[in-house]
């Protein structure tokens, strides 16, 4: 079997939404410009992509097209949810 044959492609359906993010504590991402030789980086909370039509239901691959690179005006970002600043999590915890 090809390796071109063994993956199947993924579903935009079953990607995480921004409720499912912000459940686990997340209420940024990291934005990466693509253009070559920018590379400009930047971080936006929830609050932001919502300037963008983004609700809590929205996913990140869906935000990708709606953002525009601050330094250069590309249109090629990579995003993903900020790990590094998670939050204390909404949901509670269960304690064991």
């Amino acid at each position: 079997m090809r390796f071109s044959q063994a993956m199947s492609p993924i579903d935009p359906v079953s990607l995480p939404d921004l409720a499912h993010y912000r459940s686990h504590g997340i209420d940024r991402i990291t934005a990466w410009c693509l253009t070559p030789f920018c590379c400009h980086q930047a971080v936006l909370t929830f609050e932001e992509l919502a300037a963008h039509g983004a609700d809590e239901a929205t996913k990140l691959l869906a935000v990708k097209p709606r953002l525009k690179c601050t330094k250069c005006g590309g249109l090629h970002a990579d995003l993903q949810p900020d790990w590094s600043r998670r939050c204390t999590s909404p949901v509670a915890r269960s304690s064991i």
